[in-house]
Protein backbone atom coordinates (compact mmCIF):
# COMPACT_ATOMS: atom_id res chain seq x y z
CA UNK A 1 0.00 0.00 0.00
CA UNK A 2 1.40 3.33 -1.05
CA UNK A 3 -0.04 6.64 0.45
CA UNK A 4 1.24 10.00 -0.84
CA UNK A 5 0.32 13.47 1.52
CA UNK A 6 0.91 16.56 1.12
CA UNK A 7 3.34 18.72 3.17
CA UNK A 8 0.99 19.95 5.74
CA UNK A 9 -0.67 19.20 9.31
CA UNK A 10 -3.72 17.47 8.81
CA UNK A 11 -1.59 14.00 6.67
CA UNK A 12 -0.05 13.43 10.17
CA UNK A 13 -3.94 12.51 10.86
CA UNK A 14 -4.10 11.00 7.73
CA UNK A 15 -1.56 8.70 7.71
CA UNK A 16 -2.70 7.70 11.05
CA UNK A 17 -5.89 6.78 10.36
CA UNK A 18 -4.73 5.57 7.10
CA UNK A 19 -2.94 3.45 9.34
CA UNK A 20 -5.04 2.16 11.86
CA UNK A 21 -7.60 0.95 9.25
CA UNK A 22 -4.87 -1.33 7.56
CA UNK A 23 -4.49 -3.00 10.98
CA UNK A 24 -7.78 -3.90 11.03
CA UNK A 25 -8.11 -5.65 7.58
CA UNK A 26 -5.26 -7.11 8.02
CA UNK A 27 -6.80 -8.83 11.52
CA UNK A 28 -4.76 -6.43 13.98
CA UNK A 29 -7.08 -6.55 16.99
CA UNK A 30 -6.77 -2.07 17.55
CA UNK A 31 -6.86 -2.73 21.42
CA UNK A 32 -3.46 -4.86 20.95
CA UNK A 33 -1.19 -3.26 23.15
CA UNK A 34 1.59 -2.31 19.89
CA UNK A 35 -1.30 -0.85 18.00
CA UNK A 36 -0.52 2.83 20.10
CA UNK A 37 2.87 3.04 20.30
CA UNK A 38 3.16 1.86 16.25
CA UNK A 39 0.61 4.69 15.73
CA UNK A 40 2.34 7.26 18.20
CA UNK A 41 5.91 6.28 15.86
CA UNK A 42 3.91 6.42 12.56
CA UNK A 43 2.94 10.06 13.79
CA UNK A 44 6.12 10.95 15.02
CA UNK A 45 7.56 10.15 11.91
CA UNK A 46 5.27 11.93 9.44
CA UNK A 47 5.09 14.87 11.52
CA UNK A 48 8.94 15.11 11.21
CA UNK A 49 8.52 14.75 7.32
CA UNK A 50 6.03 17.21 7.03
CA UNK A 51 7.89 19.80 9.18
CA UNK A 52 11.33 19.56 6.80
CA UNK A 53 9.67 18.47 3.52
CA UNK A 54 7.47 21.55 3.67
CA UNK A 55 10.86 23.62 3.58
CA UNK A 56 11.32 21.64 0.18
CA UNK A 57 7.98 20.83 -1.46
CA UNK A 58 5.21 22.73 -1.35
Amino acid sequence: MYLTLPTMPSAVRTARETAEQALVEWGMNPRHPTVDPALLILSELVTNSVRHAAELSP
